[in-house]
Order: C-alpha cells, then sequence, then structure tokens
C-alpha cells in the first residue's frame, strides 16, 4: 500500500464521511463475480489493519472504490482509498476536512 499525503485523497475521504456506508451488495443489485472478489480483497486490507467503516465511496457498471479507516499504535487515525488501480493511505489531517 502507497502512503501518501493526505491532500492528495482528501476529496475522497469527504465523499467517504458524507455518504451513508454501503457493501458492495447495497452498491449492486447482483454483483459480478469480479466485483464481490474486489470487495473479499478490501475485506482483507481492512482486516489486516484492524480497520473499521468499509464502505464503497463511488461506483459505475465496471468499477467501485471504498474506504475504510483504522488507528495505528501511536493513535493516529487513518483513511485508505482502494481503487482497481492502487492502494492508498494517509493519516487523517483534520485541518484539510474543512
Amino acid at each position: 500500500m502507497e502512503t501518501v499525503r493526505f491532500s492528495s485523497i482528501s476529496k475522497k475521504y469527504k465523499e467517504y464521511i458524507s455518504n451513508d456506508s454501503k457493501s458492495i451488495y447495497e452498491a449492486y443489485k447482483n454483483p459480478s463475480e469480479a466485483k464481490r472478489n474486489a470487495w473479499k480483497y478490501c475485506q482483507m486490507i481492512c482486516d489486516t489493519y484492524n480497520g473499521y467503516g468499509l464502505s464503497v465511496i463511488g461506483n459505475n457498471n465496471f468499477v467501485f472504490s471504498a474506504g475504510f479507516r483504522f488507528i495505528d499504535d501511536n493513535n493516529n487515525e487513518h483513511f485508505v482509498y482502494i481503487t482497481p488501480s492502487y492502494d492508498r493511505e494517509a493519516i487523517i489531517d483534520t485541518k484539510e476536512i474543512h
């Protein structure tokens, strides 16, 4: 997973916190096997980091993006943004949220 500055994914974090949490099964009536496998990958990454709040952030007929949060050993809250092309995480900078 690539660690990035929060500013590079802050827009996606704002979308994440402004939307109701939804799973792949809420985003698609009948998700394909590929989408179900991608969702399982997202769940695995979330579980690896003891994350919470896994949710689809955006979706269309072909792909979706997802995000979740986790707390590190130093009590910093991180946001992870997952797309078909990359996984990125950053410490949440509350100054950039407003």
